[in-house]
């Protein structure tokens, strides 16, 4: 089944190596100038939670405290920035760099979803959401794809996913589609965000 609201917390999980994860970790800008999709997320943090004046903050941290999310992409930077974007709104997240160790992670632990990189050297991310979709494990498992691609494009070769995340989306933005993902009900299939469509980057 799809893990989500209710469902119990997963143990620690994949990493960049599928190895443990830390946690309360700060991101740190790196030696080398940052991918364009990471530089993009950089410029356009989320606020600190300490400065948004919402009564149900506490509920909507401890709610996604309880989501697994497996964050999949072949860009090293773009995976720190996104896990320190999730991480700070509550979220336990994993990391895979490439297919090969995203569907080692997915079908040894449980997520509430997968955000997947299509555009990926090893394996393309249409490939591993194929996989996954065929593997009876992880089968069920929520996918939202994160791409530069335009949702057509994408369409054409593969439509069993639950959101499509353009790469030009900000961190608010991102949050925002994950979470409506994941509160989406496990028995809808291919629910697709028209609206998300972006030109490739």
């Amino acid at each position: 089944m799809r893990s989500g609201a209710g469902q119990p917390a997963v143990a620690a999980g994949a990493g960049n190596n599928v190895g443990p994860v830390s946690s309360g970790s700060r991101l740190s800008a790196p030696a080398h100038a940052p991918t364009a999709s990471a530089a993009l997320l950089l410029s356009a943090a989320l606020p600190p939670r300490a400065m948004i004046a919402d009564t149900s903050a506490g509920t909507a941290m401890a709610a996604s405290s309880t989501r697994h999310i497996l964050i999949v992409d072949d860009d090293g930077d773009l995976l720190e920035v996104l896990k320190f974007v999730l991480e700070d709104e509550g979220y336990h997240v994993s990391t895979a760099e490439g297919g090969a160790k995203a569907l080692s992670a997915a079908s040894s632990q449980e997520f509430s979803l997968v955000l997947l990189d299509v555009s990926m050297p090893d394996m393309s991310g249409i490939d591993v959401a194929k996989r996954l979709r065929a593997d009876p494990r992880t089968a069920s498992v929520r996918l939202a794809l994160h791409t530069g691609r335009s949702v057509a494009e994408v369409r054409e070769q593969f439509t069993d996913y639950d959101a499509f995340i353009g790469k030009t989306e900000n961190a608010v933005d991102l949050v925002t589609a994950i979470e409506a993902a994941i509160e989406q009900p496990a028995t809808t299939p291919s629910r697709v965000d028209e609206t998300s469509e972006t030109a490739a980057v």
